[in-house]
């Protein structure tokens, strides 16, 4: 008798008493979470935190992190957009998954996105937990190319072929690009 043969056979207590945890590989999930304003001008604005810590420290990056198992993944979502930023009880929703191998350089880290546009609401952002700073970027959409600027800082890209691509030195963490442009594709931003 075959493997699947035996397994067949057994009651569903026993098959899994005897099934191993170990026999597919796991990947590990995290959420991401872009929230919008309306800023100055008619604008929209993204919240962003500059990372504090390995990898992409001093990077600009959605605040989001990793799931715990006894949470789901808005649960996550929410936990780790407090903890970052301190901004709390705002509505979200979900933007999709990004499974791209290689998105996250620790491994094999699947994150869920997901969106949130508070419109005029007064929030303070402010830097919490693995977050060195929590900033209010001005965004805006010409065709394909993104562009966040705060200060003298700009953030230039535009996404093709599944792969985001940088006009300008400085950069976002992870595929934090891609996401946020199915963001704005969401928002028709």
């Amino acid at each position: 008798m075959n493997k699947k043969q035996t397994e067949r056979s057994l009651s569903e207590a026993e098959f899994l008493k005897s099934y191993s945890q170990d026999e597919y590989p796991k990947p590990s999930l995290t959420a991401d979470i872009a929230v919008f304003k309306d800023g100055k001008n008619n604008k929209k604005e993204i919240l962003l935190i500059k990372r504090k810590n390995h990898p992409f420290k001093g990077s600009y990056a959605l605040p989001g992190g990793f799931a715990n198992p006894d949470e789901t993944i808005k649960e996550t979502a929410q936990r780790e957009l407090y903890e970052e930023t301190k901004v709390e009880n705002i509505s979200i929703r979900p933007i999709d998954m990004f499974t791209k191998p290689g998105r996250d350089p620790r491994g094999w880290v699947v994150t869920y996105a997901f969106l949130a546009d508070i419109g005029k609401t007064p929030i303070q952002a402010v830097a919490g937990d693995d977050a060195a700073e929590a900033i209010w970027f001005e965004i805006s959409r010409k065709n394909d190319i993104i562009t966040l600027e705060y200060d003298n800082i700009k953030i230039e890209f535009e996404n093709k072929n599944g792969s985001t691509v940088y006009k300008t030195d400085t950069t976002l963490a992870f595929d934090h690009g891609e996401i946020l442009s199915a963001a704005c594709d969401l928002l028709k931003i």
